[in-house]
């Protein structure tokens, strides 16, 4: 299972799928189940797919070697003519977001190791903040080591 770390060696991607009924969120899962267990494209690491609890939707938590995998990707015809346009049917929204991972934090008795598993015994939240860039730092440190309350 995919383990988060602020060390810089994988690109995280997150990709956030927005349906607006609850059967389009079940074809939407068997059809990224489909594709991330078939997946064998050159540079991917690893992929976790979570079902919105709140609303219709989907996250797609994905590890990739680097920027240009990820691009490769993208840019192959199984995805622009088949992944794309299926999605296209069955979402109200698709955002492709790249990540660098700046900070983690987890509890003690984890050993220093956060990871997402559908076997944890917990829920993955989501929660996306705009920011200019310039102020970019000034929030990862607000949201970051300063929230040693939360463990």
């Amino acid at each position: 299972m995919p383990k988060i770390a602020a060390d810089g060696q994988h690109l995280t991607v997150l990709n956030l799928f927005s349906t607006d009924a609850a059967e389009k969120q079940v074809k939407l899962l068997a059809a990224m189940r489909q594709i991330v267990d078939t997946a064998a494209y050159e540079g991917w690491i690893s992929s976790t797919v979570h079902a919105g609890q709140d609303k219709p939707g989907t996250a797609n938590f994905i590890q990739w070697r680097s920027t240009e995998d990820l691009e490769s990707r993208y840019a192959g015809e199984e995805f622009k003519h088949r992944t794309l346009p299926l999605f296209g049917e069955i979402t109200t929204s698709i955002r492709l977001l790249q990540n660098e991972i700046a900070f983690t934090q987890q509890k003690p008795e984890l050993g220093g190791v956060t990871e997402i598993s559908p076997s944890r015994d917990d829920y993955t939240a989501i929660e996306l903040f705009g920011v200019l860039p310039e102020n970019q730092e000034d929030l990862i440190d607000a949201l970051g080591e300063s929230q040693t309350w939360l463990v």
